[in-house]
């Protein structure tokens, strides 16, 4: 059994199907993700923040949401209305201590 190149195996298959034509509603809570901590947020730190406030919120985070940055989105998207009022509380810095993200 030969290994197959990243993005054909069965996990990538599965996720893509998930995702289907839901790009719009990933692309919907991209903009909102960053608008509120601007778009330099990397996948484990977002999943970071997602996790902390969706346990607070007794929300469950399945694992395709755990493992891919677009499939996050599309859980963030589908849970907004509980997430929003807890994620406006949240505040991250830079290294520097500058709130994120940066006011013009």
């Amino acid at each position: 059994m030969s290994k197959k190149l990243r993005g054909e195996g069965y996990e990538a298959s599965r996720i893509k199907q998930n995702l289907g034509n839901k790009n719009d509603l990933v692309m919907i809570s991209k903009n909102r993700i960053r608008t509120m901590f601007g778009p330099c947020l990397t996948h484990n730190e977002l999943r970071s923040i997602i996790s902390i406030v969706s346990n607070q919120l007794g929300l469950k985070m399945n694992r395709d949401a755990k493992r891919n940055k677009s499939m996050l989105y599309l859980w963030i998207e589908a849970n907004w209305t509980a997430l929003e009022p807890e994620l406006k509380k949240v505040h991250i810095f830079n290294c520097d201590w500058t709130k994120l993200p940066i006011e013009k």
